[in-house]
């Protein structure tokens, strides 16, 4: 089974290093390194692209007392979100990036539009509530499609772990290496893993296609 130690050592044998660690507690230097790093390696894994695993929505919870100028509303910023990508209503996305495909039939001409289906939204410091984030949005009831935090290893794939082990690998070269040959052949060897990861992730969808209008579609 995955385990954040599994990964430690993964990164640790990466560097050369054959005295593995059996806890993130360990009293060595080893694992001082990479307790200090992991979780926040973890996270920028995580947010580096959508991968599909850590993929998420959720009904934003409104905000009372609070009001920006120029929003309509004031959502909560979800406290495992990584990452913000799309706002919508209850009707949803489709597709990451909002597009969508508008039919016209006017003056016997057959025409189709992109339409940008993405709602206009914006992250920011609550400024009330110390320390939390707010979402602002003209959406009312919205949803926000997002990238969240996923601690437990076996949630991830192969491929992710693997990429994370190359990360965490160039995070903890300098402080128990000193080498700094080994923290730039991890971080090529993280871009490579995260590429494959990528190709990976988007295999696993199939995007809508545009839609056609029936009198176009009648011509074919």
């Amino acid at each position: 089974m995955a385990s954040e130690v599994g990964i430690c050592n993964k990164a640790l044998s990466r560097l050369g290093i054959d005295q593995l660690i059996e806890s993130l507690d360990d009293p060595n230097s080893r694992a001082r390194q990479c307790k200090l790093h992991y979780a926040e390696t973890r996270d920028e894994v995580l947010a580096d692209f959508p991968w599909n695993f850590a993929q998420s929505v959720v009904a934003l919870s409104p905000v009372s007392g609070v009001e920006v100028p120029g929003w309509g509303y004031v959502y909560r910023y979800p406290t495992d979100c990584l990452q913000a990508h799309v706002v919508t209503d209850e009707v949803g996305a489709r597709v990451p990036v909002g597009a969508a495909w508008l039919s016209c039939d006017v003056w016997n001409y057959d025409a189709q539009f992109p339409v940008d289906a993405r709602m206009p939204f914006r992250v920011m410091a609550d400024p009330v509530t110390s320390g939390a984030k707010i979402l602002v949005t003209d959406v009312e009831a919205a949803y926000l499609w997002f990238t969240k935090r996923v601690t437990e290893p076996n949630q991830m794939p192969v491929l992710f772990r693997s990429a994370l082990a190359w990360k965490l690998a160039s995070e903890i070269a300098l402080g128990v290496k000193a080498d700094g040959r080994l923290h730039q052949n991890a971080i090529e060897k993280y871009i490579l893993t995260v590429s494959q990861g990528q190709a990976h992730s988007l295999n696993e969808e199939r995007p809508d296609r545009p839609r056609v209008s029936p009198s176009i579609a009648a011509r074919r």
